[in-house]
């Protein structure tokens, strides 16, 4: 996978701001049907050409349902049903 610019992971650290409620990835792995490692994974890594957006706060990775919600849309496969 490509690494992902400044410009993109600063954009990224702006929807998480507008998104607000930043919360630990462990907490939101029910609704991402995923464990937290694996989306550390999405985050890092990305899936799909999609990356979960998400920054590193107090030694532990946050997102926000929104950000979540947005990956999960923007990865999943093109024939899944919408």
């Amino acid at each position: 996978m490509a690494k992902r610019s400044r410009i993109e992971i600063g954009r990224a650290i702006l929807r998480l701001a507008a998104d607000g409620e930043l919360r630990p990835l462990a907490d939101l792995s029910g609704a991402a049907g995923a464990p937290p490692v694996v989306m550390l994974r999405w985050v890092i890594e990305g899936r799909r050409g999609a990356h979960l957006d998400g920054v590193k706060r107090r030694g532990e990775w946050w997102t926000t349902p929104a950000a979540v919600a947005r990956f999960l849309k923007a990865s999943a496969p093109a024939d899944a049903p919408a």
